[in-house]
């Protein structure tokens, strides 16, 4: 059983423009009761790389929104393909105005470096390992309410 885990720590605090991103890190959790460990997630020191090496990799998508829970988990649905020119796409009206950074584990973000007023959106990617990647996108409307979750999971051909 995997248990091999890192949480991205985003910190925005308050500017003349609004909100600055200030700080942005990963905390490495590791379980030293698994059976076996978990097998070493790709570095993504050359994140764009890593990123390009999934070009067109087909996927899956799985949507939640808030207030509007089913019954059961939603059955995944068939998305576009992995495209690295789109990670950081959606983010903010101002494209330029995001910043991406990828760690170690294989995890990838695009986030806005100052939080627009109007609709943005924060990214995440992990790169499992050789053959997957998930990436979690949270939408924020333009009055910054969260609208939806989705989860795309990739996988090598």
């Amino acid at each position: 059983m995997a248990r091999q885990r890192s949480a991205l720590r985003a910190g925005w605090s308050p500017a003349a423009l609004g909100w600055r991103l200030q700080s942005l890190g990963v905390v490495p959790f590791r379980c030293s009761l698994a059976a076996e460990p978990d097998p070493a997630r790709p570095a993504a020191s050359d994140w764009w790389a890593l990123l390009a090496e999934q070009e067109g990799w087909p996927g899956e998508l799985e949507r939640l929104e808030p207030q509007r829970w089913p019954a059961a988990d939603p059955e995944p649905q068939p998305c576009d393909p992995f495209r690295s020119s789109q990670f950081g796409d959606g983010i903010s009206a101002d494209p330029g105005a995001c910043i991406s950074a990828g760690f170690a584990d294989g995890l990838i973000c695009s986030l806005p470096e100052v939080v627009p007023q109007g609709a943005f959106a924060l990214q995440v990617g992990c790169r499992l390992d050789a053959d997957h990647f998930q990436q979690v996108s949270l939408h924020y409307d333009s009055r910054q309410r969260l609208t939806a979750w989705e989860l795309r999971r990739f996988r090598r051909p």
